[in-house]
């Protein structure tokens, strides 16, 4: 259930946060 999207989700939040 939560394999791509999970993935997808992690990747941009990684970027947002990163771009705090």
């Amino acid at each position: 259930k939560f394999g791509h999207f999970n993935i997808q989700s992690a990747r941009i939040w990684n970027i947002r946060w990163s771009n705090r």
